[in-house]
């Protein structure tokens, strides 16, 4: 026989109050979960929980990338806006110099929101390449003239995959 020292300590149940054995993961009367396996439970959750250890950080590709993206397209502008006035554009060259601005301010903010960690930054900057893609096949032009779309696409993948988590 037991003495009453060698009992085992008592918890109260959060929702009736009645007392119940410290090694009791139900209540003896109303059945609800104890502190006691609350508190594993949640001990156990942490145990198998994955730990992000790695910062959340741009790296040195993505950043070589992401200038070299807002560069071109200010170049590209700087050529938009600089070129000769050389007589009165075709129906034509005027949709694809409207075309050729959309890209180029689109190029210019999607950097900013990749920097910032944000969705629409990398949507943006796939649907411009995309444009520029169909552009190039609208017009009649080789494949290769749309390489550096494909190899916007292609960094934008392989750069991004990686982080994908971070963007909000």
């Amino acid at each position: 026989m037991t003495s009453a020292s060698e009992a085992p300590p008592l918890i109260n149940c959060d929702s009736c109050g009645v007392p119940n054995s410290i090694e009791a993961w139900q209540c003896a009367k109303c059945g609800a979960a104890l502190a006691r396996a609350r508190a594993s439970a949640i001990s156990v959750a942490e145990q198998i929980a994955p730990t992000i250890t790695e910062a959340k950080t741009h790296g040195g590709c993505l950043t070589a990338f992401l200038i070299y993206l807002m560069f071109s397209s200010a170049v590209i502008l700087f050529a938009f806006f600089t070129r000769p006035a050389g007589g009165r554009p075709t129906a034509d060259q005027s949709v694809l110099t409207l075309a050729g601005l959309a890209i180029g301010f689109a190029n210019l903010a999607a950097p900013i929101g990749i920097w910032r960690w944000k969705k629409w930054g990398v949507y943006l900057c796939v649907m411009s390449a995309g444009v520029q893609i169909g552009i190039v096949f609208l017009v009649g032009l080789s494949i290769f003239s749309a390489s550096g779309a494909l190899l916007t696409l292609g960094l934008v993948r392989l750069l991004l995959n990686p982080i994908w988590k971070y963007f909000q």
